[in-house]
């Protein structure tokens, strides 16, 4: 049985019962379905714990990456990033810029913000990203 972040509990609940003869309960099947994903994609607070030492070693491989990294008293709060690279790409660019958010299907509810720009050529540069607070009521 393959487990996805897609698969959902009554997929596995019907699995289990049909490749075990096993009826689980709803809640160890959410546990197990969770920590399975933590195995396979990580920990989401293990990665918020990592930004800093990530915006180190950009900036460490590229000094003109432009990085500012928000910690609230000792919460993420919001990461920028714009690698130098991209930032030299940008006076290539024609004078068109694409800003687009998507919410990240998370617990934290972040929001993930990309801005590109287009070449001579009409390909896409990305530019920079920003992972953001989604909206609050």
């Amino acid at each position: 049985m393959v487990i996805t972040p897609k698969t959902s509990a009554k997929e596995i609940a019907q699995q289990l019962k049909h490749l075990r003869g096993y009826q689980a309960e709803k809640d160890a099947i959410y546990k197990a379905k969770s920590a399975i994903l933590n195995e396979a994609y990580g920990d989401e607070v293990g990665s918020f714990k990592r930004l800093p030492a990530y915006v180190e070693r950009l900036q460490a491989a590229d000094p003109g990456t432009h990085a500012v990294l928000e910690v609230k008293h000792g919460v993420f709060e919001r990461i920028f990033v714009c690698p130098g690279a991209c930032r030299l790409a940008l006076d290539k660019c024609r004078h068109w810029l694409a800003i687009d958010a998507t919410f990240m299907k998370t617990k934290y509810q972040m929001r993930l913000k990309l801005a590109a720009g287009m070449d001579g050529t009409g390909s896409l540069i990305l530019l920079a990203w920003a992972l953001t607070p989604g909206e609050t009521d």
